[in-house]
C-alpha cells in the first residue's frame, strides 16, 4: 500500500504519543517489525546458557548425621568429692556447638587433603571420542584459560593473593562444607560439595574418623592428670634442692643455734676487748719508770726472768720492787749500789712487761679478729638462710597447690572414666546416585522466557529509537502534512 501525501512549506516532525494506548500499539508493531531478532536474541542466549551448562563439571553433594550421645557423668562418687554426685540431665547446647566448631575447623579439611594428597584429587584427563565431547573439552580448556589469565592479571596487579594448588584446594572444601545442629536436637548435620562423589566420600570420611580422636583428646583429663603429676614432681624435686642447699648451708657454716651462737660469739667479743683495754691501761701505768727500761740493753735481759708470767703478776713484781727502791733511797744515797740494782731490776720487769702485754694484746687482737670473722660469717650464713628459708615457703606453697590441683583432676579423671560420653554416626558419608548441579534442564528452560524479555527490551530500544515511519497513523501525528489517499501494489504497478 502506497500512501499519498502533500508536504507543504512548513511541515514539521512527528508530534510525540501522549496516550498509553497508542505507545503500547506503536511498541507492539515496532516489536513485530523485529521478530526476527527476538527470536535470534533467544536462540544465542539459550545456546550460551546450554554450553556453560555442558561446561560445568556436576557437583555431588554427600551428607552425613552425627548423634551427640551423654549419659550420667558418674555413676559413683568417689570419697574425695565433698559436694556429692555431679548429673547431667542431656546434652548440652554448649557441648553440640563446641563439636560444630570442631568439626568444621580448617584443621581438620588440612588433615583429610594432605593424608590424601593433591595429586589425588587432579582429574584424569581423558581424551574424548566424539565431536561433542571435543567441543566441550576446547570450551571448557578456554575457560579455564581465561580464569588463569585474570587470576595472573589480579595477583600481578596485586589485588589477589598467589596461592598453592593445596590451599585453593583447602578453601574450597572449606567454602563449600556446611556443619550444623539440626534444630533443637541432639544431631550434628555435615554437608559436603564437590566434584567429585567418591572424592568427597572420602574426605568426610577421614574428616570424622579424625574428629572423633580429636575430640576424645580434648575431653580427655588424661594429659591434664599427667601435667600435674609432673608439677608435682618437679615441685617436690625444688622443694628437695632447697632442702639439700639448707643443709648444705648448715654443715659448711657449722650453724647449730646462730642466735645463741651469736650471743655468745658477743659476749667473748665484748671480754676480748675488755682485756685488750686492761693490758694497754697496764702498759700505760709503767709509763712513768720507763727512763728505767732505757738504761737497760733489751738484750741482756732474760726471757725467763718471770717464768712467761702474765703482765698482771709483772706489773706486781714491779710494785714490789718500786716499793723496795722507795726504801732503799730513803736509808741511803740515791746513787747508791742496791738502789741502782733495783731500778735494773724495774727496768728488766718493764721492758718484760711491755712484751707481755704485747703478747697478750696480740693474742686477744687475733681472738677478736676470729669473732669478727665468725659473725661474719654467721651474718652471710643468715642471709642465705633467711633467702632459702623464703624459697622453701614459696616452693612448699606450689607444691601443696599443684598436690591439691592433681588430687581434684584425678577425681575428675576418674568420673571422665565412669562418663557414658559418645557420638553415634546415625547416617555414614554414602556415594550420592545423582550430582545436585549444575541444573542444566531447569537452566535451558529457565534461559527461554529470559531470552525472550531481552530480544523483546531490545527490539523495544531500537524500536524506540528508530525515527522512520512506518504507517498511517504516524502520519497523522505530523503537523502540516495531509493525507490525499492510499493505492495498492497491484494499482500502482497497473
Amino acid at each position: 500500500m502506497v500512501t499519498l501525501l502533500r508536504d507543504p512549506q512548513g511541515a514539521g516532525a512527528v508530534t510525540p504519543l501522549t496516550e498509553p494506548a497508542e505507545m503500547i500499539a506503536d511498541l507492539v508493531a515496532a516489536i513485530r517489525r523485529r521478530w526476527v531478532l527476538v527470536l535470534c536474541v533467544t536462540a544465542v542466549l539459550m545456546s550460551v546458557v546450554y554450553v556453560v551448562m555442558q561446561v560445568r563439571s556436576d557437583i555431588f553433594e554427600v551428607d552425613a548425621r552425627l548423634l551427640v550421645k551423654v549419659g550420667p557423668e558418674n555413676l559413683e562418687t568417689p570419697t574425695t568429692v565433698s559436694r556429692g554426685a555431679l548429673v547431667s540431665n542431656g546434652v548440652r547446647k554448649e557441648d553440640i556447638n563446641s563439636d560444630v566448631v570442631l568439626l568444621e575447623s580448617r584443621q581438620l579439611i588440612e588433615f583429610a587433603v594432605d593424608k590424601m594428597g593433591v595429586e589425588t584429587f587432579r582429574a584424569p584427563v581423558i581424551p574424548p571420542t566424539t565431536i561433542f565431547g571435543k567441543v566441550r573439552r576446547a570450551a571448557s580448556n578456554t575457560l579455564r584459560g581465561a580464569a588463569r589469565s585474570v587470576e595472573s592479571a589480579l595477583i600481578a596487579l596485586r589485588l589477589a593473593k598467589p596461592m598453592s594448588e593445596r590451599d585453593k584446594l583447602v578453601m574450597r572444601l572449606q567454602n563449600n562444607l556446611s556443619v550444623k545442629r539440626e534444630g533443637e536436637s541432639d544431631v550434628i548435620e555435615i554437608s559436603l560439595r564437590f566434584g567429585s562423589g567418591p572424592l568427597a566420600v572420602s574426605v568426610m570420611n577421614i574428616m570424622i574418623d579424625q574428629f572423633l580422636i580429636d575430640r576424645a583428646r580434648a575431653r580427655s583429663s588424661i594429659r591434664t592428670v599427667g601435667f600435674f603429676e609432673d608439677q608435682v614432681s618437679h615441685a617436690k624435686a625444688a622443694l628437695e634442692g632447697v632442702d639439700a642447699e639448707m643443709s648444705a648451708l648448715r654443715v659448711t657454716n657449722r650453724l647449730t643455734s646462730s642466735a645463741d651462737e651469736r650471743k655468745l660469739l658477743l659476749d667473748r667479743r665484748a671480754a676480748v676487748a675488755s682485756a685488750i683495754t686492761d693490758a694497754q691501761a697496764a702498759r700505760a701505768s709503767v709509763q712513768p719508770i720507763r727512763v728505767f727500761a732505757e738504761r737497760i740493753d733489751p738484750a741482756r735481759v732474760d726471757p725467763a726472768l718471770m717464768g712467761g708470767a702474765p703482765y698482771g703478776v709483772v706489773l706486781q713484781a714491779i710494785g714490789d720492787l718500786m716499793v723496795k727502791r722507795t726504801a732503799e733511797i730513803s736509808q741511803i744515797s740515791a746513787s747508791g749500789r742496791a738502789a741502782q740494782e733495783l731500778e735494773e731490776q724495774i727496768g728488766a720487769l718493764v721492758l718484760l712487761l711491755e712484751q707481755s702485754v704485747e703478747d697478750e694484746v696480740a693474742r686477744h687482737e687475733a681472738e677478736r679478729a676470729r669473732i669478727d670473722a665468725r659473725l661474719d660469717v654467721l651474718g652471710v650464713a643468715d642471709q642465705q638462710m633467711l633467702l632459702l628459708l623464703g624459697q622453701r615457703e614459696v616452693m612448699q606453697s606450689r607444691y601443696d597447690d599443684y598436690n591439691l590441683r592433681l588430687e581434684e583432676e584425678r577425681v575428675n579423671a576418674r568420673l571422665e572414666e565412669q562418663r557414658l560420653d559418645n557420638i553415634a554416626i546415625l547416617s555414614a558419608p554414602a556415594l550420592p546416585l545423582e550430582p545436585v548441579g549444575p541444573r542444566r534442564l531447569e537452566m535451558s528452560l529457565a534461559s527461554l522466557p529470559l531470552g525472550l524479555i531481552f530480544g523483546i527490551s531490545l527490539a523495544g530500544m531500537l524500536g524506540y529509537a528508530d525515527t522512520r515511519i512506518y504507517g498511517k497513523r504516524e502520519l497523522e501525528r505530523v503537523p502540516g502534512v495531509t493525507l490525499l489517499g492510499e493505492v495498492s501494489p497491484a494499482e500502482l504497478r497497473a
